[in-house]
């Protein structure tokens, strides 16, 4: 369908607009009387009946779009065997790690407060598993070597090369890995999720997230970035598309066809940048 713009209006006889701002337009539809407005004053223009010199005009709009982010309570429902994720850096969780398949950590793992079946273990005991479940117990010290080794709750842990777990894993408290964390299932986070690196790559089919407002630029100290949003296509070559708000006018823009992918700013000047079409209901409601 076409766009359709609606321009402030009133179907109540002998009304008219209390104020306009400049270049602001209304129509009474019932005294067919149109206003216009400077800024200060408004003026009826035309008679009793209104002659349209273009009848059939093609308009270009631009919509006003505006979003943002609180990451709480965020559900993520990722696709399901993602090859190979991989992160760097610190990874720090409070409270329940569920993890439905295997867990890989292919550095040395240090965790501060370990429980099985929500009892911290004791010097000389080691962490077992029955298949079932995790439980603690005392093992001689020639078989140490073969088990995770627990010292005081607080310690470095040997691991076994290629470790993996079935069932639930519980963990309170900080969970630091130092390489890389590997989830080849589902993955469940009840709190907060907060992501320290400069780059996160969500490969997804589904995003879901319950929060009604998403917050770009978090961190602008001033208005110097465009902020906006962008998505890739392949017409004839790699092309970008998108909106954004322009920092050099404070202007919202669409735009299409760019072969520049946008950083910090959307270059307009870019080689097939242009302008993008929308079709929408433009309402400028009533009085």
């Amino acid at each position: 369908m076409a766009s359709t713009i609606k321009i402030k209006r009133s179907s109540t006889p002998g009304s008219a607009p209390g104020s306009l701002a400049a270049g602001e337009i209304a129509i009474n539809i019932y005294d067919r009387k149109l206003f216009v407005g400077d800024g200060s004053s408004i003026y009826h223009i035309g008679g009793q009946y209104l002659e349209a010199a273009n009848a059939a005009a093609t308009y270009q709009t631009k919509a006003i779009e505006r979003a943002a982010l609180a990451n709480t309570n965020a559900y993520i429902a990722t696709k399901a065997n993602a090859s190979n994720p991989t992160t760097s850096g610190l990874l720090e969780h409070t409270g329940r790690v569920a993890i439905s398949q295997n867990l890989s950590v292919s550095g040395n793992t240090t965790i501060v407060g370990l429980r099985a079946n929500n009892t911290f273990g004791t010097p000389g005991y080691v962490l077992k598993t029955n298949g079932n479940q995790a439980y603690w117990d005392a093992v001689s010290a020639p078989n140490l070597s073969g088990y995770l080794q627990v010292a005081n709750a607080i310690a470095t842990y040997a691991t076994k090369v290629n470790p993996s777990t079935n069932g639930f894993f519980n963990h309170t408290g900080r969970l630091t890995v130092g390489t890389n964390l590997r989830v080849t299932g589902n993955t469940i986070i009840d709190g907060d999720l907060t992501v320290e690196g400069s780059v996160t790559y969500i490969s997804s089919s589904t995003l879901n997230v319950d929060d009604s407002m998403i917050k770009l630029a978090a961190n602008n100290a001033a208005d110097t970035v465009d902020v906006g949003f962008y998505g890739k296509y392949v017409s004839s070559g790699t092309k970008y598309s998108g909106l954004f708000r322009d920092a050099s006018d404070g202007v919202f823009k669409f735009y299409t066809g760019s072969q520049t992918e946008p950083g910090t700013t959307v270059d307009t000047g870019a080689t097939g940048y242009a302008v993008g079409t929308i079709e929408a209901v433009i309402d400028g409601g009533t009085y």
